[in-house]
């Protein structure tokens, strides 16, 4: 199986699957539209972030694409519509990040609830440093 990855991605990740899979990493195919189109039909997997323009255009370049994945919520850069059409499976990284959303929630909500600041002088001065 060839899988494209097309931008950040933890090293570490990618390492991963590389272990297992046949992976091309290159963060500069999300600016690069017209090499995206050249090349997406080498691939069985497609990994995104927001950039990359998974559109009709992109698309309509491959056959072999079976499954694309979103590295973060939101598929308003994937055209969800074309892939259904054609069985190429979009897979969001729904909830992977819930418990941090939820601890940062409740973390301001107490703040704001005993009045303290979010930002303390401390954290102002070392990010002005």
């Amino acid at each position: 199986m060839k899988i494209l990855i097309t931008e950040f991605m933890e090293t570490k990740s990618v390492e991963l699957l590389k272990k297992k899979f046949d992976v091309t990493f290159d963060q500069e195919l999300s600016k690069n539209h017209d090499k995206l189109k050249l090349l997406i039909n080498n691939f069985d997997v497609l990994i995104v972030r927001n950039k990359t323009q998974v559109n009709k255009e992109i698309l309509e370049n491959t056959s072999r694409l079976k499954f694309i994945g979103r590295l973060g919520v939101g598929l308003d850069n994937i055209d969800t519509e074309y892939c259904k059409k054609n069985n190429i499976y979009v897979q969001p990284a729904t909830g992977m990040n819930a418990d941090s959303v939820a601890e940062f929630v409740i973390h301001a909500s107490l703040s704001l609830l005993k009045t303290i600041q979010l930002h303390p002088e401390s954290v102002i001065e070392a990010v002005a440093i």
